[in-house]
Formats: C-alpha cells, structure tokens, sequence
C-alpha cells in the first residue's frame, strides 16, 4: 500500500488498515511489515511513527 507521506494521509491509511481488521478478525504481522518514509523531514517521520504506534 502507498500513501502520500503526510499525517492525513497516513491516518487515512491505517484507519482502513484497522477497520479492515475488525471486519476481517485479521491483524497485520508487524515483524513482516516495513514502512518507507522519503522526501519528508524528521519531524514529519518521527509525527508518522508516533501516529502509528
């Protein structure tokens, strides 16, 4: 999955990511899970990584 690398963007995504898993009783591995951040400033990422947990 991609999304744009800003806060909206990324709680959109995990927000879907999380109903899907309510509906589905599924949950994602995150030990096989990676997330790419690129052409923001650390700020934005450490935001991104704190909004996801």
């Amino acid at each position: 999955m991609y999304c744009r690398a800003d806060i909206i963007s990324v709680g959109l995504l995990n927000a879907a990511f999380m109903r899907f898993s309510k509906a589905s009783g599924l949950q994602a591995n995150v030990d096989k899970s990676s997330l790419y951040i690129v052409g923001v400033d650390d700020h934005t990422k450490q935001v991104i990584l704190e909004k996801l947990g």
